[in-house]
């Protein structure tokens, strides 16, 4: 507050009113305070989290950004190449780190920056898989995703990244010679607790496969991620087709970072 040229105190203030036992006003009585300091500490607060805010969305968008130019150099790489086994490999890559760049995507335009709303990341990853590596087959993926599910980061990343190799793989080796097919993809909450269900009605897996056993990269990277989810996810084949469950605890502050993870 400014009076002439004089800068005041911000003062909080108390006044009560006394009267006497005829309950006419006698007097006024009152406290007056300087809480200059803690106005200042609660705008200096403020500034910081604005600040804060503003740096986060920055490091989002550069993130996304440069996952961007990695994405389309990993493209220009496998234009490059006529070898189809190689081109495959880049693909893969290429659809990993999209997913990433989804993540970042998100955070940036969202009014959080820490947590990531699952339903609407799982959707658009979907659109992306779909438009990606199956645009000509009528392969149908059918969602079923619980609403205000929110995961920070350090669990988004390893959960997209493991749905993208499961509908990825799916995708690539449950129809062969066949352009229908279809997928089913659920997300539940119970408590704390995210069940995750992906299942196809494809050839499903070989006589005798054993996921516990497998060492390619794809299936390395899904047990590494769910290990990094303290979750427990399990393949196997049904009657017709192949079946995924994933399950994890929702966990507020999760230790580590998937920029450290090792596989």
């Amino acid at each position: 507050k400014i009076w002439g040229n004089l800068e005041l105190p911000s003062i909080f203030q108390k006044i009560t009113l006394q009267r006497n036992t005829a309950g006419i006003p006698v007097t006024l009585e009152g406290t007056l305070q300087d809480i200059t300091e803690r106005k200042l500490k609660e705008e200096e607060i403020s500034d910081g989290i604005k600040e804060r805010e503003i740096l986060l969305q920055e490091i989002h968008h550069r993130v996304k950004n440069n996952l961007a130019m990695i994405s389309g150099m990993v493209q220009l790489q496998a234009l490059s190449i006529k070898d189809n086994k190689t081109i495959n490999v880049l693909n893969d890559t290429k659809s990993r780190i999209n997913s990433l760049k989804l993540l970042h995507e998100q955070l940036y335009k969202s009014e959080s920056f820490s947590k990531i709303d699952v339903k609407n990341n799982v959707t658009q990853l979907i659109k992306n898989i779909v438009a990606t590596i199956s645009p000509s087959k009528e392969i149908q993926i059918k969602s079923t995703i619980d609403e205000n599910i929110y995961l920070n980061i350090n669990q988004a990343v390893p959960l997209s990244l493991i749905i993208n190799e499961l509908l990825t793989n799916s995708f690539k080796h449950a129809f062969p010679g066949e352009n229908t097919g279809l997928i089913k993809l659920s997300i539940k909450r119970n408590a704390n607790e995210i069940t995750l269900i992906i299942e196809d009605n494809g050839i499903g897996f070989p006589s005798g496969f054993d996921f516990s056993s497998q060492s390619t990269l794809g299936h390395t990277l899904i047990k590494t991620l769910a290990s990094q989810l303290k979750g427990n996810i399990d393949l196997i084949s049904k009657n017709r087709g192949a079946k995924a469950t994933l399950d994890f605890k929702i966990i507020e502050n999760i230790k580590g970072s998937y920029s450290n993870m090792e596989i």
